[in-house]
């Protein structure tokens, strides 16, 4: 899956993870900022914004 910016464009969501327990994160368009979405209990592989 690509990555997702905000709409905004100062954030960036994607995927990471084994096949079979995806997380999502989200980071600052910098680099900076790396922040877990979801936990992997549940395959996570589409990030979108709301």
């Amino acid at each position: 899956m690509d990555p997702v910016w905000s709409p905004d464009g100062t954030w960036v969501a994607f995927v990471r993870g084994p096949f079979d327990q995806p997380v999502i994160w989200a980071v600052r368009a910098d680099g900076t900022g790396a922040r877990r979405l979801t936990t992997g209990s549940t395959p996570e592989g589409h990030p979108s914004w709301r």
